[in-house]
């Protein structure tokens, strides 16, 4: 009896080795699932996070989007205005060049004498052949070609 009270109390202390493992077991799982709890809660901030990152992603995306599109059309508006300006550039120009033509008169038949001023003879052409009264200011007064009869006024 001795010997199966001595075997029930090896078994007994075996028990309560295991009792003490499976509460070191428990107490471990215990940890475990806290550990597993924060990793998960850890886990939705981080896609959160993601997810806020993602729609600032999209919204730049979406800006650079529309900037290009501005961007196209400052640079169609920038071919149109240079060809405007080209344009207005060449009129300028062809005004200029008719306001020039424009200041200078061309008068022929007037005889050439050899000792003659050109200017008063030409004052004097306008005053009696064209009835104008007033002076009328040049710039030069000359004589085409040789013994020519043609005159040239510039302005």
């Amino acid at each position: 009896m001795n010997n199966r009270i001595a075997k029930i109390e090896k078994e007994v202390e075996k028990i309560d080795d295991v009792s003490q493992q499976l509460s070191s077991v428990v107490q471990r799982m215990d940890q475990v699932e806290h550990n597993l709890a924060e990793l998960q809660q850890h886990n939705k901030e981080i896609e959160n996070s993601f997810k806020g990152m993602g729609q600032v992603v999209e919204k730049v995306i979406e800006k650079c989007d529309s900037n290009r599109i501005n961007i196209e059309k400052i640079e169609e508006n920038t071919i149109q205005e240079k060809s405007i300006i080209k344009e207005l550039q060449e009129t300028i120009l062809d005004g200029l060049k008719c306001r020039s033509m424009n200041n200078n008169l061309v008068f022929n038949g007037l005889t050439y004498h050899q000792s003659e001023d050109c200017e008063a003879k030409l004052q004097t052409f306008i005053n009696r052949e064209l009835g104008k009264e007033y002076m009328i200011t040049r710039g030069n007064v000359h004589r085409f070609g040789k013994h020519s009869t043609v005159f040239k006024i510039g302005f």
